[in-house]
């Protein structure tokens, strides 16, 4: 199988998956088990979980990790954790992987930087409009990044896709 996964890491991950020319692809959230401040746990949890997401998977994309200001160490840990496994992971077993900037893909979607603006509520409000049902705002990050990645990496696919896009199309020629 040729699919497209994307992945918005946290503990509880956002994601989606499917071949890159089918408008109707996976998507979902799965959370992972608490660890506390056992990381080395955390990963193999999130490990034994990557591993079954990637099964068809020929590319894989996911969002850089952000740090908030006020994060703690273990969460930084964690996030980086992920997303050096993640790549670890895909080199193993031959998967494209890259990853994107959320600003980048927050900026794709039209979704406002103002102040005071609920940027996780606007994503979902985004992704909606667009016919995706996601269960909350982590599959809403995932959808998101994966309309951001067939408009740069899959242009002629992204044209033949029946979305209406209305202002993705207009941030995509700037971008």
């Amino acid at each position: 199988m040729n699919y497209l996964l994307t992945l918005d890491l946290a503990s509880r991950i956002g994601w989606s998956c499917g071949d890159p020319t089918d408008q109707q692809f996976a998507y979902g959230s799965h959370q992972l088990p608490k660890t506390g401040e056992d990381i080395g746990e955390f990963l193999r949890q999130f490990r034994n979980w990557l591993q079954q997401a990637l099964d068809g998977v020929s590319m894989c994309v996911f969002e850089q990790p952000i740090l908030p200001s006020k994060t703690s160490l273990i969460t930084v840990r964690k996030l980086h954790g992920q997303a050096g496994l993640t790549e670890l992971v895909c080199l193993d077993r031959k998967v494209r992987c890259l990853e994107q900037n959320l600003q980048n893909v927050k900026t794709f979607m039209g979704v406002s930087r103002a102040r005071g603006v609920d940027q996780k509520a606007e994503m979902v409000r985004c992704v909606e409009r667009y016919g995706y049902e996601p269960e909350n705002d982590d599959a809403a990050d995932a959808i998101a990044l994966r309309l951001f990645v067939l408009h740069q990496m899959f242009p002629d696919v992204a044209k033949r896709l029946p979305l209406a896009l209305g202002p993705l199309d207009a941030a995509a020629a700037n971008g």
